[in-house]
């Protein structure tokens, strides 16, 4: 009926293009159930820990096609991480890029990494795998290069950690809209994320050699490190 309904509604155009069929909801990995008193009214839920982070934990929790689990631990986890992300763009202001340094280009191509892995993982409906790389993949490599910025005792990555972020906050708000808004303004923009312009794979060229330069450098640290 479904098909049927939209074939006799709308142009071809308009047509579904996939149908996704999505697992069951557990509750700390047991089935969701009122004689076992693990249900949680969803108003409630989002009356008490918000609609994004609930969304998030079911979405981050399985793909599509297996179980979600849903337990308060990873909400409060999901929470946390959303928490430090906002105070994160009040306290990042857009500056002038100045111009790039070694590690600079690395952390940008890095980030086009991301936009494109993530772009890929959303166009094959691979949602848990598209949100790891937002809220988790990268977040090594950001603090490898405020370490590397702050051996080198830089005071001018402002605007470049300003780029970054806004970059996450729009791959983001896919997921959760109302953060990634609020996220969004307080970056000092005007317009509405979900308005905004996906980030680009090509709107900063990868740098493979500072990518191998970096990996190289890494690795002779963790050698050293391993070493000691």
């Amino acid at each position: 009926f479904f098909v049927l309904n939209h074939v006799a509604l709308f142009p071809e155009e308009n047509w579904p293009q996939e149908i996704v069929v999505n697992g069951s909801v557990l509750m700390a990995g047991k089935k969701m159930s009122k004689s076992m008193g693990n249900i949680i009214p969803l108003r409630d839920a989002v009356r008490k820990y918000g609609a994004d982070p609930i969304r998030l934990t079911i979405l981050i929790s399985a793909e599509l096609l297996q179980d979600a689990d849903f337990n308060i631990e990873a909400i409060n986890g999901i929470k946390n991480k959303l928490e430090s992300m906002c105070e994160n763009c009040t306290k990042t202001k857009a500056q002038e890029i100045p111009e790039l340094e070694p590690e600079d280009k690395w952390i940008f191509s890095v980030l086009q990494n991301l936009a494109s892995n993530v772009s890929q993982s959303m166009d094959k409906i691979r949602l848990r795998e598209a949100l790891h790389h937002i809220l988790y993949d990268f977040d090594s490599e950001l603090q490898w290069y405020l370490k590397r910025a702050k051996s080198k005792q830089r005071t001018n990555i402002s605007g470049i950690l300003h780029k970054i972020l806004s970059s996450r906050v729009l791959m983001l708000s896919p997921f959760a809209p109302h953060i990634a808004e609020e996220m969004w303004e307080k970056l000092g923009n005007s317009e509405l994320a979900s308005k905004s312009v996906w980030p680009s794979s090509v709107e900063i060229e990868i740098d493979s050699k500072s990518i191998q330069t970096e990996t190289l450098l890494k690795s002779i640290i963790d050698d050293i490190n391993n070493i000691l």
